[in-house]
């Protein structure tokens, strides 16, 4: 048994009150378990005889909400979390599943094991309930934050649809003001670097205002049709070539899974290109963007790289939140949050790789052929 798990037990809230010597005892019925990416720890609606503690990795607790195809992912498990642990009280199973996002290290506990430890030993009992006594307060906690959550979503859903209206009515002036500015632009050569800056300013409101169109008036149904790798990079690679050639950046693609996969490629042409034009919105003049596809097993894998300045470590877990935006002076801050709930509905999750001052990874994880 690895002498860094009594520390690591002696860390996490359930067994923070348990003396040393107890922590010894606990420390004989640790298990040390690897999973791999993708891995699932158990299933929801499975029988619960173990929880678990988080020694190294990450893993996501996802929901299955109705639809076979539909999965929300309710937390993110990093080193020092726990989970599992409320079935040892209520002997119910389990209330979600847990899939791992990269590899990562678990020590379990077996119910059974811990409360015949506990029945001999008061002190380690004690413990266990007021560590689960502050995980059930948390719980409570959590809980009406998810409420006023939904409250603010109501309220989000009522302002998407006048937001949505008020749009429509935009774009008819932004049309009239596009074709005022072009008809402008033939009297006079002087007015040529005017009119430019008219149409540039048209266009990027534009741009706008089809993000937030899309987001309001969301369309759920996926069509999942056979497609090539190959072609699907190189035709968004197309689509940045005239933005590229300007900015004087470079996309080198590095495709090594050139077979073919099942998707939707209409969505996820938008999630790819979401992700693209954000690694060229933080890449200066001069630099590159990388695009690779890999296999791995049953899934493939498609990172974009970029060597811009990086995501700070308190932003990171942000970015996928609707209406959140960093960097950026203008934009609706949906992209990535868009991006993020089409490849969940594929089956599907993105991990963010990054580092201050060497730029960030997004590595699209999908399977080749996703269950019906």
């Amino acid at each position: 048994m690895d002498t860094n798990n009594k520390k690591l037990l002696s860390l996490i809230p359930l067994f923070s009150h348990v003396k040393d010597e107890c922590l010894d005892e606990i420390k004989q019925i640790v298990i040390e378990e690897e999973v791999m990416l993708n891995e699932i720890v158990f299933y929801e609606n499975t029988e619960a005889d173990t929880f678990f503690i988080v020694k190294s990795g990450r893993l996501e607790v996802i929901k299955n909400l109705g639809n076979r195809d539909k999965e929300k992912r309710l937390a993110i498990l990093k080193k020092n979390d726990f989970f599992g642990e409320m079935s040892f009280v209520d002997n119910q199973k389990r209330s979600a599943t847990v899939r791992a996002i990269e590899d990562s290290v678990l020590l379990k506990i077996k119910f059974e094991d811990l409360r015949q430890l506990a029945s001999k030993n008061n002190s380690i009992l004690y413990a266990i309930l007021m560590g689960l006594s502050r995980r059930l307060r948390m719980t409570n906690e959590n809980i009406m934050k998810i409420w006023n959550n939904l409250i603010d979503n109501e309220r989000l859903a009522i302002i998407g649809k006048t937001t949505g209206r008020i749009i429509h009515d935009i774009k008819g002036p932004m049309t009239s003001i596009l074709l005022a500015s072009q008809y402008i632009e033939n009297f006079s050569e002087k007015t040529k670097p005017y009119t430019k800056i008219i149409k540039e300013q048209v266009w990027l409101i534009n741009d706008l205002i089809k993000e937030i169109l899309d987001f309001v008036s969301y369309d759920n149904a996926l069509t999942f049709d056979e497609q090539n790798i190959q072609q699907f990079i190189t035709e968004i690679v197309q689509v940045f070539e005239p933005v590229c050639k300007k900015e004087q950046i470079k996309i080198d693609t590095d495709i090594e899974f050139i077979g073919k996969a099942y998707f939707d490629r209409k969505k996820m042409r938008r999630v790819v290109y979401n992700i693209v034009k954000n690694a060229l919105e933080v890449s200066e003049s001069g630099s590159k963007i990388k695009i690779i596809s890999e296999k791995l097993g049953n899934r493939w894998l498609l990172k974009v790289i970029d060597y811009g300045s990086g995501i700070p470590d308190d932003i990171i877990d942000k970015i996928f939140i609707p209406f959140f935006s960093y960097g950026k002076d203008i934009g609706t801050g949906l992209g990535l949050s868009i991006a993020n709930d089409i490849v969940q509905r594929h089956q599907g999750h993105i991990k963010v790789e990054t580092k201050q001052g060497e730029g960030s990874t997004f590595i699209i994880n999908l399977p080749i052929f996703p269950k019906n």
